[in-house]
This record gives C-alpha cells, structure tokens and sequence, in this order.
C-alpha cells in the first residue's frame, strides 16, 4: 500500500515537473497600440456630432479589439487647456458647441487589458498607459 501511493506521488511530481518544462512562460498580454477612426472629422454643432471608434492592437490574440474602451479626451497627456465649446463623452461621441477650430482627439487605455480605462489622466501620468489620437475640427 505504502509503495503504491509513493508511485503515484513520485509520478504526480514528475508530471508537474515536465508539464512546467513543456508549457512556455506566462506571456502577458499587453496592449501595443491604439488607432482612433475616424483619423479626421468634422461637426458643424449638429445634434448628433462625430462618433470616434478606439481600436487596440495587443500582443497576443486576439490582436484587435474594437471597439476598445477608453479614457477620452481632448488633452490627453498633455498640460493644455481643454477648449471651451467642445466636449466628448466616455464612449468618443463628441459635439462642437460654440468652438470653431481644430483639435486632438485622444483614446488613452492602460497597456495592461485586464485595468480598466481611469476616468481621467493627468499629465505625467502616461508610464503604463498606451494613447492614439485623431483630429476633430469645429466649423
């Protein structure tokens, strides 16, 4: 009885042991890169403004995800002033209201997919963050 139950813990070892050896790493995966489409638009004030579309590129299947959620904003990383009249929401619908010109558009999402968007970003805090941006212009 002894010897028997001492095979099996023998094999169970030895199969642990060459499963680990046979499996690769923990590969993580990880977002590499995010495209915003419509790259550039334009919106006259209409009611039902411009649509921008997140997609994120990852190292691992699948590789595209779209639409990817995402911060958005107009600022991004950047210590700039967002412009008066224009606004976005959090799923990329943005109306011109008042503001005439052009501005960047920004979709900021963790590089870890498993962490969800934060609901802002300041600057200086883009370590850890993946961003793509289009153009958006006000007329």
């Amino acid at each position: 009885m002894l010897r028997s139950s001492g095979l099996s813990v023998f094999a169970a070892l030895g199969l642990a042991v060459l499963g680990g050896c046979a499996l690769p790493g923990n590969q993580a995966r990880t977002l590499l890169s995010i495209s915003v489409s419509p790259a550039t638009a334009q919106d006259n004030g209409s009611a039902a403004g411009v649509q921008f579309t997140a997609t994120g590129t990852f190292s691992t299947p699948p590789v595209s995800v779209s639409p990817l959620p995402a911060n958005w904003s107009f600022t991004g990383f950047l210590a700039a002033p967002t412009p008066g009249g224009v606004t976005i929401d959090n799923t990329g619908l943005a109306h011109c209201v008042g503001f005439k010109g052009t501005t960047l558009v920004f979709a900021i999402h963790p590089a870890d997919p498993n962490v969800a968007p934060p609901e802002h970003i300041s600057p200086g805090e883009e370590l850890g963050f993946v961003g793509g941006n289009a153009l958006l212009t006000c007329s």
